[in-house]
């Protein structure tokens, strides 16, 4: 039970901490961490309004 609420809040404070430390990390670590090191990216024109292409 107490694994049940301790899991979960050490992960989101690895996570938290993790975040953090982005700016002072390597990009090929950060990549291996979080998948990627850049932020991401939408598109600013409504030419679509939210519809995808196929």
């Amino acid at each position: 039970m107490s694994g049940q609420i301790v899991v979960p809040f050490v992960l989101a404070t690895v996570y938290a901490l993790l975040h953090c430390a982005d700016p002072h990390l390597p990009p090929m670590l950060t990549r291996v961490l979080h998948g990627s090191n850049t932020p991401p990216s939408y598109p600013t024109d409504n030419t679509n309004k939210g519809q995808h292409t196929a």
